[in-house]
């Protein structure tokens, strides 16, 4: 209301001013009362019309105004969320295409090589490109704005057995234990971005617990899944940021195939899902990955 007034204040000086001015004509002219009462009246109700009109016009253009840096905020925030977006993309990609290189100058080593190509090594390295090029896949999707959830209950037998038939190769040529029997409690999530966050768990398990174990429970008091294996274990150090993006620890410096992106991944879906993951390691003891399930999806 200050600002209105504040607006009108010129208007408001000349308009009583005026008044001011024509009652003391009507008064020295010695005009009839009732005269210069319907006079005044009239202009006393033209006046605050006048008033009323701006006022309501005011807060028309205030509200448009209002409107306005609304918009340019949304705007400004859109973009900056767009940026950070991009960044996000173009750092990851910058990651995974030196990652990809690795399988993919393995494979030119092969064929350039006169000696004999094992189908073992092929295997390997064709696995590990299929890997990598799914993960990116999942990551462009869910760094879309636009992509939805399907949240509904599932069995998790139907999440975990197609991944355990694609990684069936490595686990018998590696000479990897598999500790699973069929899970089939249901939980409520969305079927596909928890596979994703299961196969990049498998995925890192096989690479840093080669020959040894990996075990696959669910605990129904809690809804909790686990992905444990008997492999060389994480750095105390090193457990709070494994989920960074391109960090790949002590361990992951040891090993070519760690690029820290799979972790990455797994770290976003899980925020999204609102699936909160525990882990729990000790150098040379191996690694155990526990994804909660809540008991129904609010913050998605």
């Amino acid at each position: 209301m200050n600002s209105f007034f504040k607006s009108i204040r010129l208007e408001l000086f000349w308009v009583i001013s005026s008044l001011l001015i024509l009652m003391l004509i009507f008064f020295l002219a010695d005009i009839n009362p009732a005269v210069s009462r319907l006079a005044l009246s009239w202009l006393f109700f033209l006046s605050g019309l006048y008033f009323i009109l701006t006022f309501l016009s005011f807060r028309r253009k205030q509200k448009i105004e209002d409107e306005l840096i609304s918009t340019k905020e949304e705007l400004y925030q859109l973009k900056s969320d767009t940026i950070a977006r991009q960044k996000d993309i173009d750092d990851y990609f910058i990651h995974w295409v030196h990652q990809a290189k690795t399988p993919l100058s393995a494979l030119q080593l092969m064929t350039d090589s006169s000696a004999p190509i094992s189908k073992a090594d092929l295997k390997e390295q064709s696995l590990a490109i299929e890997g990598y090029t799914q993960a990116a896949l999942a990551y462009l999707k869910l760094s879309h704005p636009d992509t939805d959830l399907v949240i509904a209950p599932v069995k998790l037998d139907d999440i975990i057995k197609p991944l355990l038939r694609r990684y069936r190769w490595s686990f018998i040529h590696n000479h990897t234990q598999l500790n699973y029997q069929a899970i089939d409690d249901q939980v409520i999530t969305d079927a596909n971005w928890t596979q994703v966050m299961v196969d990049q768990l498998l995925n890192n398990a096989l690479k840093y617990a080669k020959g040894q174990s990996i075990t696959i429970s669910y605990k129904a008091t809690d809804k909790s899944l686990t992905i444990a294996d008997t492999g060389i274990g994480i750095h105390e150090s090193d457990i709070a940021k494994i989920f960074d993006k391109g960090y790949s620890g002590f361990n992951g410096r040891l090993n070519q195939q760690s690029s820290g992106l799979g972790l990455y991944l797994v770290g976003k879906i899980s925020r999204r899902l609102n699936q909160p993951i525990t882990v729990k390691s000790e150098p040379g003891s191996g690694s155990q990955f526990t994804i909660h399930f809540p008991s129904h999806l609010t913050k998605l």
